[in-house]
């Protein structure tokens, strides 16, 4: 098929402080370009000048990447073959991008590749490093997207098509495409790389073998399991789900229930909780890889939720669902919207009075075609009045909470972030997670075009997707309040056609940012459309239009998508390329939009890697975008790391000889005493404290019970100076005889070789270098710095008390978005504050605009009152915010406060007052205007982390919310639930 230019349309996007990957081994949070981050303080009437000053204090995880487990869940539904042979063909690469990497040549510009040495120990050639350390412990497995019926007669042993694969349990599937056993590691399920057998069981050493038993593994997924794809819930109940059901039994609904209507979860599965002890090790890098040409169908496990899957009902017909109330197909949202077979929420009229009740009983029928079994995960409240499926925020939350709801509802440690293995080993911290989906999205409306050509092909990152203004175009945007991907509304139409979800022609609809028209199903061609052929005749609405198409490697004479009249269906798969003609051969395979999958993603942010299912070229194996090529190359680019340069997301200010007001400090496992060798030095009680909050923060330790101290050894890694920092900062290649330290590379700011930044984003060209030794397994690293910013503070009004709300007087830029929720840091010289000191602590958003203001809210007039606005000035912001949170409110976050404790106990200092307590919040970087600023602040008894991720703060609208108080202060009903309580 033709390539087709994207043609997108750049949208403003929020200054947002993320938690951006760095490399393989971590996340720094970093301070955007509108000022948001840990800690902001202008100071006035001081030694120092005016200026706003940031405190960034970042937890990475550093060191050679010493484990990696890899998991890949494979959809084994119909119509998966063909994209599991590609993967299977693609699969070596990933495989020796991780153990045996190719060498560069750091010399050049841009960087040369060449081909790696026979063996992964082998060393590469003179003047050439590998491109990352090679991976000499790896574990990889695999889990189909096949979870049975879960309470349904499909995919379950009472239906007449049942076989095993259609119910595969989440547990690790180890069979070849003949369904026969692969040989595992121990027994286990999975493949261990172990070239030195280090391990305590000794894994695999060959790794051609090693390879190609893990491409029988995925070819043994087949294409004969349950057509309910539930990928997202299979990784969950995997990797996640504290305690895994066994199995699904049917139970009274209610006493007297003889039907057993209702399914629950029964018993613990031992053997899937054996397999996860093994797989997973608490301090690996974790990367789970989604292969799926379908939406996600991960249905809630409990209750009648397990209808959505019917087949038959008690006499042997087909079973339908119940119908929805009218008002459903207009607003999905109403809260009249509901099942016809429910009773009536409060406030609603029973089903009686809804004319779509009055049909057929209220139920679907043979007759009306409008309750396929195919699309049962289909638009399901609009259609049934029910969302059947879990929602999305739940396998987010999954990758990143520290803690999980296991069966009860009640908070438990999450696997993912636990020592499972109960060994000394530290836990894994949230940016060693990965979730990388291949599925069904356009490649052409994700490649990077800059970088890619004609036989390569490059993905925009989940930052670039970001910053592109693209998640509107595929997953749709929210009108309402979206958390971890989850819209509490339902979401507008993708803005490229191609990514909607619908069984109609969708003719007549304008291009989105891929530029492609979309044809008609009459189309002549199956390239009229570059990328999904064309729309085809749904008729019996039992199907969707697809996403995307891709030639077959070879024709499939009687393809599964090409038997039983393909004529009037018009489907692009089985038309000839050469003569337009319809036929049996399936020429082309397909993919669904992954609408649910592509939510998750989103809500993970930089912890996300999106590919295409859609492959550009499966013709020529010589070129690097064929097959799934790039989408796994994109997974080795983003996780590969070196022991010499790490991207940075933001600016740091460096003076004119280069240096950055900076400190870095490493933590190791404690072994004994600490002892810092000669490369790092030792480092100050109060320094060591900063340090252990991050890690306490980090879930790495317990602070409160010197735990920290208990674990963890701390020491300083200098910043380069003299020669060395200009060696560091210009030199390429590996930097010999200078010891070990760090340095900066900038040319933004006229600081070293261009070169050495060409490997960084195009959005953030500019590194954080080390050299010297690599560092031990685990490393992690603290990186604190301290950044001017210059900007008077303007803020009026009488100055408050310890504990009063005050206003950073960042808010007075218009183009300042607010703060991040886990912001933690002071504002000195405000006058806001009798101390000159505004703490903030912990607040999402602005304290000036409560309710923050969405990107459309932004072509309002100036003077709308939707419209954020600057304090004393008024004048909009012209920048999306965020809301405030329910449990995070202003004036519980922001708040004034005084400098209780410093360096060398130097002052003067305050005493805190009751309900406050003395907490390190700047650790002393040495950086210049920081005299004064460095050290402790009183803070008040922090409320539970949990509350940082409470309800946005909404606006009351009677309207649309006549049950919610919206937590508005002019609605007395709010009391003191209610946010935006402005200073």
């Amino acid at each position: 098929m033709s390539t087709t230019k994207r043609n997108r349309t750049r949208t403003a996007r929020r200054g947002v402080c993320t938690m951006l990957a760095l490399g393989a081994l971590g996340v720094l949070a970093a301070v955007s370009a509108t000022g948001c981050g840990n800690a902001t303080g202008s100071r006035s009437g001081t030694t120092a000048p005016d200026g706003t000053y940031t405190a960034l204090t970042s937890l990475v995880q550093f060191g050679a990447l010493d484990k990696v487990d890899l998991l890949f869940v494979i959809d084994n539904s119909a119509s998966m073959a063909d994209k599991q042979q590609i993967l299977g063909e693609s699969i070596g690469d990933l495989i020796n991008q991780f153990a045996n990497p190719p060498c560069i040549d750091t010399s050049t510009f841009p960087t040369e590749v060449h081909d790696p040495p026979a063996h992964p120990f082998d060393a590469c050639p003179p003047n050439l490093v590998r491109s990352h350390p090679p991976i000499f412990d790896l574990h990889v497995g695999t889990i189909t997207t096949s979870l049975g019926g879960r309470g349904a007669d499909s995919c379950s042993p009472s239906s007449p098509d049942f076989n095993f694969t259609q119910n595969d349990g989440a547990r690790l599937v180890a069979r070849d495409a003949s369904g026969g056993p692969v040989d595992t590691h121990g027994d286990l399920g999975f493949l261990a790389w172990d070239p030195f057998e280090t391990a305590e069981s000794p894994g695999e050493t060959d790794l051609p073998d090693f390879g190609d038993r893990f491409r029988q593994m995925l070819l043994g997924a087949g294409e004969r399991g349950c057509g309910f794809e539930a990928p997202l819930e299979a990784w969950y109940r995997f990797l996640v789900d504290p305690d895994p059901y066994e199995r699904v039994e049917r139970v009274p609904c209610f006493d007297g229930d003889t039907d057993n209507g209702c399914a629950a979860r029964t018993g613990t599965d031992d053997v899937l909780l054996e397999q996860r002890r093994e797989f997973l090790r608490p301090d690996s890098l974790l990367v789970i890889v989604m292969l799926t040409d379908e939406n996600d169908c991960s249905i809630v496990d409990d209750g009648q939720f397990f209808l959505s899957l019917q087949l038959t009902d008690d006499s042997g017909q087909l079973f339908h669902l119940p119908r929805a109330t009218d008002v459903c197909a207009t607003d999905p949202d109403d809260p009249c919207c509901y099942s016809c077979g429910q009773a009536p929420p409060a406030g609603c009229a029973p089903p009686s009075a809804s004319p779509s009740c009055n049909i057929s009983g209220g139920f679907y029928d043979d007759a009306s075609g409008e309750d396929q079994i195919n699309l049962r995960c289909f638009d399901q409240k609009r259609r049934f009045g029910i969302d059947f499926l879990q929602p999305v925020d739940r396998y987010v939350r999954g990758l990143r909470e520290l803690t999980v709801p296991d069966r009860s509802g009640d908070l438990v440690p999450n696997p993912v972030f636990s020592n499972i293995q109960g060994t000394d080993a530290p836990t894994r911290n949230q940016g060693l997670v990965f979730l990388a989906g291949i599925v069904g999205i356009p490649w052409q409306l994700i490649d990077d075009e800059a970088a890619s050509s004609a036989d390569t092909l490059e993905y925009l990152s989940a930052e670039e997707i970001r910053n592109e203004g693209l998640w509107d175009a595929i997953v749709g945007a929210c009108p309402g309040e979206e958390v971890d991907g989850r819209c509490d509304v339902r979401r507008e139409d993708p803005t490229e056609p191609l990514m909607r979800e619908t069984f109609h022609e969708r003719v007549g609809v304008p291009p989105g940012p891929t530029g492609e028209a979309t044809h008609p199903s009459v189309a002549p061609w199956p390239d009229s459309n570059a990328i999904n052929g064309h729309e085809w005749n749904i008729s019996g609405r039992d199907d969707l239009q697809y996403a995307c198409i891709f030639p077959l490697p070879s024709p499939r004479p009687l393809g599964s998508d090409c038997v039983n009249d393909p004529t009037g269906k018009l489907k692009p798969l089985c038309q000839d390329p050469a003569t337009g003609a319809y036929g049996d051969t399936q020429f082309f395979a397909k993919a669904y939009p992954a609408t649910r999958q592509l939510e998750v993603l989103k809500g993970l942010g930089d912890s996300a890697l999106v590919a295409s299912i859609c492959a550009r070229n499966v013709d020529d194996p010589s070129r690097s975008d064929f097959g799934y090529r790039a989408a796994l190359g994109a997974i080795t680019n983003r996780l590969k790391t070196t022991a010499t340069d790490r991207c940075l997301p933001t600016r740091i200010p460096l003076d004119d000889a280069g240096a950055a007001p900076c400190r870095v400090f490493d933590v190791t496992r404690r072994r004994g005493d600490c002892d810092c060798g000669p490369n790092r030095a030792p480092v100050s009680a109060a320094q060591e404290r900063a340090v252990h909050r991050e890690l306490a923060q980090a879930g790495q330790c317990a602070m409160e019970s010197s735990n920290c101290d208990d674990l963890f050894c701390t020491c300083e890694l200098p910043q380069a100076s003299g020669d060395a920092r200009v060696a560091c900062q210009s030199e390429p290649g590996i930097i010999a005889g200078l010891g070990q330290g760090w340095c900066i590379i900038d040319p933004e700011q006229g600081i070293g070789n261009e070169a050495l930044v060409a490997r960084c984003p195009r959005s953030s060209p500019r590194d954080l270098r080390f050299f010297g030794p690599p560092d031990g397994p685990g490393t992690m690293r603290i990186i604190s710095c301290v950044a001017r910013d210059d900007i008077a503070g303007r803020l009026e009004g009488d100055p408050g008390r310890i504990g009063d709300t005050c206003i950073p007087s960042l808010e007075t830029r218009p183009e300042f978005s607010g703060f991040a929720a886990d912001a933690h840091g002071v504002e000195i010289g405000s006058t806001m504050c009798r101390t000159e000191v505004c703490l903030v602590d912990g607040l999402e958003g602005r304290v000036s605009c409560p309710y923050g203001q969405f990107e459309d809210e932004l072509s309002l007039p100036p003077d709308d009152p939707a419209r954020c606005r600057t304090p004393v000035d008024g004048e909009p912001v012209t920048i999306a915010v965020d809301p405030q949170r329910s449990g995070a409110t202003a004036d519980e976050r922001v708040y004034c406060s005084c400098r209780c404790d410093g360096p060398d106990g130097t002052g003067p200092f305050c005493r805190c007052p009751k309900g406050f307590f003395c907490e390190e919040i700047i650790p002393n970087v040495e950086a210049p205007f920081t005299e004064g600023m460095v050290g402790s602040y009183c803070v008040k008894d922090p409320p539970s982390m949990d509350t940082f991720f409470g309800a946005p703060c909404q606006k009351y609208s009677p309207e649309s919310s006549p049950d919610n108080c919206g937590n508005n202060e002019d609605v007395p009903q709010c009391g003191a639930e209610r946010c935006g309580v402005n200073p």
